[in-house]
């Protein structure tokens, strides 16, 4: 299995030709020039699908990043909904409840935040599919591809960049770009069976 290095340089220069695929399609097809600006800061996309296939591999840096982000990620966000539900509700706590209500719920909150780290720890193992399984097949690289998108488009949306749809378009396409390179280098789109389709 190649090295996450080599599956980032690949991408990187995949990420180029998709770039100079965007400039052609500007200078034949008179698309608007912004298109060439998403495409070229979609690099991250690109680089993402590059190593995004070896989630799945338990010795891979994608699959021991995955797993040190997603507990820290759950518990940030338990964390931070319980203490924005928190300075909501404390002016009315405080007035209705007194004093021992807070360090209470203090309590209960530290509780499940420190229950979210411990129960989120064995998750992704757990869920960590078969190598080159899903995570190489089209309906899942798909899925993560529009999510991206809908991650994008919605603060273009609401910071007022222009045509934000193409914006969502490039992340995922960047996204597919870096999946492909990820295959090729793994020798897997010449074998007989297409890693792409659904097994």
């Amino acid at each position: 299995m190649p090295s996450c290095e080599s599956h980032l340089r690949v991408g990187a220069l995949s990420h180029g030709a998709f770039v100079c695929l965007a400039l052609a399609v500007v200078a034949v097809g008179g698309y608007p020039h912004s298109m060439v600006a998403y495409a070229g800061a979609a690099l991250p996309a690109t680089l993402l699908g590059a190593v995004f296939p070896d989630v799945d591999h338990h010795a891979s840096k994608a699959y021991r990043v995955v797993r040190t982000a997603v507990p820290v990620g759950l518990t940030a966000a338990v964390a931070a909904l319980g203490y924005a539900g928190w300075v909501e509700l404390r002016p009315v706590v405080a007035v209705a409840e007194g004093p021992q209500l807070p360090f209470f719920t203090g309590v209960c909150w530290t509780t499940v935040v420190v229950a979210t780290w411990t129960a989120s720890q064995p998750l992704v193992p757990a869920l960590r599919p078969p190598h080159r399984g899903p995570t190489h097949r089209l309906p899942v690289v798909g899925l993560v591809s529009a999510i991206l998108a809908g991650v994008v488009v919605a603060p273009l949306l609401a910071l007022g960049f222009p045509i934000p749809l193409l914006g969502g378009t490039s992340i995922a396409f960047a996204f597919v770009t870096g999946v492909v390179s990820h295959l090729h280098l793994d020798g897997l789109l010449t074998e007989r069976e297409t890693y792409l389709c659904v097994r």
